[in-house]
């Protein structure tokens, strides 16, 4: 649950409340029916408003919705969710161990009703146990706090006069025949809204108004710039982009993922300085990408899950600043289509999930500009790889490439030893082939999930000095393998799954490691299950910039 999930219309004199696009959103009594939408194991949801358990990868439940509502509620009366403005993983961290402050706005301090704290910190409980027991005893201990406020027991007694005593007793809801208990909620979110808003009269919108198309929200890697999202993607259709310019002031990245489109109303965005647009997951056509021509200032591009094909490509040679493309699950592409970017000036390029062969990996063999390659789940070989040995890589991803094994780090660090990002999970990897990992002294990230390193392997990878992120799962190693890569000086990120380790050396580790590492690990728990949970949850959550991990 999130703030683009609930829709207000009509605030404030006829809030009228809708929930849309339910993630985690279930009634009590379906707590234990089969109808749970996520699933364990998975990271889903946008990390200011998932709850701490969510963050370890188990699966949601009321106590999560419950969680996710309260900060839903810190943002609706402070303008901030709880911890807005942290690193990804240092948020996630503060979520499992405190209790968020809520800072107060200087112009509705003394409107808030006493209690109100206390009621949101209950449900903002890092244990799930210690929040309110059900959704409905949420909403019942907001309700008390608009009671508290009707009747003027704020903390300086000085509750606006404006709100009269037929305003008082109006009912600060609007009970939907049938609708669910968290529309419920979010109602009451409105009524406390309404009695921390100032004196001022409000003009009541006017009814034939449309509704708004799009949002702007603050990115989460720099709190000066805007990215603009989509409400509703079911409602969004071409014509509705006329909006964005209206609305862009400010803004950098514009995301129409999902949206129902078939790209013909990005003429409207001419001349915009979009620096990041996703079309993922729409209907845009091959000849709709020649209006991104005019986007001068374009540098990322994400066409995941779209049926664009190699026409499609040939458009994209126009976008002279283009530096990242993903192409993820985008099936249509061919590996002839690929000449078509070969003379541009992509240093970025996914091609994860598609079905590029090693004829694809030849077209790009010449393409001098490509530093970073997502090649994730394709049937690629060793031999394709060996034709991009002219190339200067700074990234190489080919996690759970069914053709591949440890063969591809001897290709690594005869080719490419200035390397920074290695993914090779899931491929079958021997010692004497982690040992050609000593070659690369400029190592940051390493994904090696599934992949049995032992402790001969972890003495290789303690080495590895620049190492920034280290993702590890199925490891054959002991206690003296954690201590080797305790001694990595620059780790910010550690995540190790399903590898049987004592409580003693995971904690013992912990103290070891920098202090603004962030440690992940589910002892026996196999709270996550490989790299697409971890890499779909560093997607998803974003802070870290693409310039420093690519994943």
């Amino acid at each position: 649950l999130k703030p683009s999930n609930i829709l207000i219309r009509g605030y404030p004199e006829d809030p009228q409340v809708t929930v849309i696009d339910f993630g985690l959103a279930r009634m009590d009594d379906q707590e234990d029916s089969g109808g749970k939408l996520t699933r364990r194991g998975t990271i889903v949801g946008s990390p200011l408003y998932m709850s701490p358990e969510q963050a370890g990868g188990k699966a949601g439940d009321r106590q999560s919705d419950i969680y996710s509502l309260a900060c839903i509620t810190v943002r609706m009366l402070t303008g901030k969710a709880p911890f807005e403005g942290e690193e990804t993983f240092s948020l996630l961290q503060r979520k499992q161990k405190e209790i968020p402050v809520i800072e107060r706005p200087a112009d509705t301090a003394g409107k808030w009703p006493r209690g109100l704290e206390a009621c949101l910190a209950k449900a903002l409980a890092p244990d799930p146990q210690e929040r309110y027991r059900g959704m409905s005893a949420f909403v019942e201990a907001l309700e008390r706090q608009v009671s508290k406020a009707s009747a003027g027991e704020t903390h300086t007694h000085t509750l606006t006069q404006a709100i009269g005593a037929g305003d008082r007793n109006r009912h600060l809801m609007l009970i939907l025949g049938g609708a669910l208990l968290l529309a419920l909620a979010a109602a009451t979110i409105v009524g406390i809204l309404r009695l921390s808003s100032d004196d001022s009269p409000v003009e009541a919108p006017q009814i034939d108004r449309p509704q708004p198309k799009f949002e702007r929200r603050v990115t989460p890697y720099d709190n000066s710039a805007y990215s603009l999202e989509t409400i509703s993607t079911a409602g969004v259709k071409d014509e509705d982009l006329k909006e964005i310019k209206g609305l862009f002031d400010g803004v950098e990245e514009v995301n129409l993922e999902g949206a129902r489109i078939d790209g013909s109303g990005l003429r409207y965005l001419s001349g915009l300085e979009i620096t990041v647009l996703n079309l993922s997951g729409t209907g845009v056509k091959d000849a709709s990408l020649a209006y991104l021509r005019d986007l001068k200032c374009l540098h990322q591009l994400e066409l995941q899950r779209t049926s664009i094909t190699g026409a499609g490509l040939k458009e994209l040679k126009g976008v002279k600043d283009l530096r990242r493309l993903s192409l993820i699950d985008c099936k249509a592409i061919k590996d002839a289509d690929l000449a078509n970017i070969k003379n541009t000036s992509l240093s970025q390029l996914d091609l994860s999930r598609t079905n590029i062969t090693d004829a694809g990996l030849r077209e790009l063999s010449s393409a001098s500009h490509l530093t970073d390659l997502h090649l994730d789940r394709t049937p690629v070989t060793i031999e394709g790889l060996k034709s991009l040995e002219h190339l200067k890589l700074r990234a190489l991803q080919v996690n759970n490439c069914p053709n591949l094994n440890g063969e591809v780090l001897a290709l690594i660090a005869r080719n490419w030893p200035d390397i920074e990002f290695i993914g090779i999970s899931y491929l079958p990897v021997s010692h004497e082939q982690v040992r050609h990992l000593s070659a690369c002294k400029n190592l940051k990230l390493l994904a090696a999930l599934d992949s049995h390193m032992s402790d001969a392997d972890m003495k290789v990878i303690g080495n590895l000095k620049e190492l920034r992120w280290l993702y590890l799962s199925g490891g054959m190693f002991s206690n003296a393998g954690l201590e080797d890569i305790s001694k990595l000086p620059n780790l910010k990120a550690l995540s190790i799954h399903r590898t049987p380790l004592t409580k003693e050396s995971v904690e013992r580790l912990n103290k070891n490691l920098p202090g603004d590492c962030t440690f992940l690990t589910d002892q026996d728990d196999r709270t996550v299950t490989g790299v697409e949970q971890i890499g779909d949850f560093l997607e998803e959550t974003g802070n870290e910039s693409s310039d420093d991990n690519p994943r």
